[in-house]
């Protein structure tokens, strides 16, 4: 039998208001947002702005930040974009 490969994602959501990549002190991670995975699977950060999506298949995958899931107070009208960063793992 051969073996199957099996990886996960791991990361952090955070409102990236200056545009830098990069977690400043002034900024918030994104709390408890659902994120979609190109395949439809779903995940949802934690109150850090964390996430762990477990027995990924090897191959390419887009994530999308939920807009109905972000909470208001995240509201900024010239911040458009959050930053997710992450890593996979074998």
């Amino acid at each position: 039998a051969g073996v199957l490969e099996s990886r996960f994602a791991m990361g952090r959501v955070w409102l990236d208001a200056d545009g830098d990549g990069t977690l400043g002190e002034r900024e918030r991670p994104l709390a408890h947002a659902l994120l979609w995975l190109s395949h439809g699977q779903t995940v949802r950060t934690d109150s850090l702005g964390r996430f762990t999506i477990p027995d990924l298949e090897v191959g390419r995958y887009t994530l999308r930040v939920d807009p109905l899931s972000i909470p208001a107070d995240y509201a900024d009208p010239l911040v458009r974009s959050f930053r997710i960063d992450g890593a996979v793992a074998p």
